[in-house]
Order: C-alpha cells, then structure tokens, then sequence
C-alpha cells in the first residue's frame, strides 16, 4: 500500500509537472504570438507612415514646382572687343515662352553704337566709336504677361589715330542758287591718304540719291546741283557734307561743309 501510494503521488506530481510544462508552453506561444502581431502592427505603422511622408512629398513637390519662369538671354555677342565699324546680329534668347513675344532692346551710348531695330528677336548692332556700351534686352510673354529682362555690356575698341603729320580742312562755300553747281573744296596735307572721298549728310532735305560728284574720291569734287528742286522755289535751304580721309594705318580725318541754297526769285 505505501509503495502504490508513492507511485500515485509521482503520477500526480508527474502530470501536474506536465501540466505546468504544458501551461508554460502554451503561455509563451500566446506571448510569441503576441510579439508578432506587435511587430507587423509596427511594421504596417511605418509602412503607412512612410507612405503618408512619400505622399506629402510628392505633393509638396508638385506644388511647389508649377510653370518655370520666362527668362532672357543676351546672344550673339563676340568673346573680345568689338572693332568700331563692326556689325554683329544679336539674338534674343528666350527660354518657358507660353504665347507670342514682344521685344525691346536699348543702347545706352547711341554715339557709340546703334540698332537697325529694337523690337524685334535679332537686330543688327553697328559699333561706330571706341568706349562701353550697355545693352538691354526686355522680353514680354502676352499669354501669361511674364517679363525678363537681360543686360551685358561690350567693349568697342576704337580706330587706331591718324598720321600725326595728316590735316584736313574744307574750305568755306559762298551760297548758290539752285540748279548752281558749286566746288567743294578741302586742304589735306601730310601723307596721303587711301582715300578722300564725300557724302552728303542724311538730315539733308533732299534724297541722297539725288546728289551726285564729279571726282568724288578726289579732295576737290563738283557738286552738281542741277537735278535738285527745293519743295518750295522760295525758300532758302542748306545741305551738309561731309569728306572723310582714310589712311592706310586705318585711322581717318572727317571735315563739314555746309551750302546754302538760295531759293528762286
């Protein structure tokens, strides 16, 4: 009897050690399932919160970034100097235009340099004298009323000096009547030049091509009159001209004269 009660109670104390092995072991799944449902909730939090830091990203990004400006560029313009006498065709470089443009371009030394236009994308810029020239170019999108304006400035070197020994001088001219032919004279001393030759100023009131020289490339021309008729008979007028001697440095002298045209009686 004793020994059968020993065995019971190692039974009993052999079942509730199972038990308790068995309860344990139940216990740490359900806390190993549990660390793993923590873990993907995590998981699934980061994944949403890094989808969400993506998403106001990419908006931010979108909303920040909308039409790119009108911008404007000075094109066409030499590495170096340029040479008075020079012309260069300047280009307007635009970049985001959205509808069509309008143009604007300013010298601000119109003695140094001038534009044949200034409302248009490529004019042609002429350099007559040495010095610094700024340029501007103002760019309008009439579709989206956007402008830009670009600025650069360029060195003009001027025309190497005359001879120190060159003159040049004209000789006054009494007044004529018209359909009068008259001497235009000038005194030109020192080494001689490539060339001397005349040319009637533009602010004349007669077409350029209506006056003409007998021996223009000589320092002593004939002006010739006879084909000009003033827009009034009456009235008295005066043309200007102008000799200019080259010489073979590339250096020139530049002299006026000025005639008085009387009218008719």
């Amino acid at each position: 009897m004793i020994g059968i009660s020993i065995r019971a109670r190692r039974r009993t104390v052999w079942i509730v050690a199972g038990a308790l092995a068995t309860g344990l072991s139940l216990h740490a799944g359900c806390g190993g399932t549990g660390g793993g449902t923590g873990t993907n909730d995590n998981d699934n939090q980061n994944a949403n919160t890094n989808g969400n830091g993506d998403g106001n990203a990419n908006g931010n990004g979108n909303g920040n970034g909308g039409e790119p400006a009108l911008t404007a560029e000075i094109g066409g313009l030499p590495v170096g100097d340029l040479e008075a006498g020079q012309q260069i065709q300047l280009r307007a470089e635009v970049t985001n235009d959205a509808g069509e443009l309008t143009y604007e371009w300013i010298v601000d030394r119109d003695d140094l340099a001038t534009l044949s236009a200034t409302d248009i994308a490529d004019p042609i810029l002429t350099a007559l004298g040495g010095g610094l020239v700024e340029i501007v170019l103002a760019v309008t999108d009439s579709a989206t009323a956007d402008g830009a304006k670009a600025v650069r400035q360029v060195e003009i070197a001027g025309l190497p000096d005359p001879p120190a020994e060159a003159s040049l001088s004209v000789l006054p001219v009494a007044p004529v009547q018209v359909l009068e032919d008259v001497s235009l004279l000038a005194s030109l001393s020192g080494p001689a030049p490539v060339s001397a030759s005349w040319e009637p100023s533009p602010d004349n009131i007669f077409d350029a091509d209506a006056l003409f020289f007998e021996n223009q490339d000589s320092g002593d021309p004939m002006l010739i009159l006879a084909t000009l008729m003033p827009a009034n008979f009456h009235t008295i007028y005066q043309l200007t001209f102008t000799i200019t001697a080259v010489y073979s440095n590339g250096g020139s002298l530049s002299e006026e004269v000025v005639v008085t045209v009387m009218g008719g009686p």
